[in-house]
């Protein structure tokens, strides 16, 4: 039961905006760059570059993609451990 739950978590139903549909990889890694600081807006370029790399079945960029979204979240995570 607990691994179906998580394998729901997992599914995400993020729309790339339009403005951002068309960029190619290179923009969408250098703005998650640029708002390092700010995950919040970082998420946004992530997780555009993580489905454009799933539709067009780039794996190496499927790779970039999952390993931007583990650095925003270990950085969510470290300042909430340091609030705490």
């Amino acid at each position: 039961m607990l691994f179906f739950y998580m394998a729901n978590a997992q599914k995400n139903n993020f729309k790339i905006p339009d403005s951002l549909q068309k960029k190619n990889y290179e923009y969408l890694d250098d703005k998650i760059y640029e708002f390092r600081k700010d995950s919040i807006k970082a998420s946004v370029y992530a997780y555009a570059l993580l489905n454009k790399a799933k539709s067009e079945q780039n794996f190496k960029e499927i790779i970039n993609g999952y390993q931007n979204l583990l650095h925003l979240s270990l950085k969510g995570f470290a300042l909430f451990m340091l609030t705490a």
